[in-house]
């Protein structure tokens, strides 16, 4: 993993690349699932506390011979607005198809609202809902790892966040 990241007054930015393999290599024609993916992003903070975004995300993962690797590219593009202890997000993003899968493409929106306690201690509602091609499965970031049921291919995933948080 690498990154390179920018943040000077309004503009912020950044490249990062990250790779993983698997320790021990299979058989042949048996898939090594060795993953890699490029993010690059930009953002700006206008004075009267509005920033907007833009993200780009290149992904693949080695499949088999027979299969070949699977590849996608995805964007988003992340609002926020800022006034006093309030804040308002909304964010789109769309994954484009994966290679050699039918109908795998996806779109996602959020929306969401912090309340700012201090400097410290604020509390927020979000909503997200990604909607899944036929052939698509994604959901939330480790919803199976944390032990709830991974969203089926081609249902959609909806989540709602109530939460606070304090920064120590």
């Amino acid at each position: 993993t690498g990154a390179v990241r920018y943040n000077n007054g309004p503009w912020t930015g950044g490249v990062t690349y990250w790779n993983g393999n698997t320790e021990a290599r299979p058989a042949t024609g048996a898939s090594s699932f060795d993953q890699d993916g490029w993010k690059a992003w930009a953002g700006y903070t206008f004075a009267m506390g509005l920033k907007v975004g833009l993200g780009y995300d290149r992904s693949s993962v080695d499949r088999s011979a027979a299969l070949g690797d699977a590849t996608r590219s995805a964007w988003m593009l992340p609002v926020s607005y800022s006034w006093g202890p309030h804040a308002v997000y909304a964010k789109y993003a769309h994954a484009g198809k994966v290679s050699n899968i039918a109908n795998s493409s996806a779109n996602a929106w959020g929306l969401g609202y912090d309340y700012a306690f201090s400097k410290r201690t604020s509390a927020g509602v979000y909503y997200t809902k990604v909607n899944n091609g036929r052939g698509a499965f994604y959901d939330m970031f480790a919803l199976g790892a944390n032990g709830a049921t991974a969203t089926a291919v081609g249902e959609d995933a909806r989540q709602i966040y109530i939460g606070m948080a304090h920064n120590f």
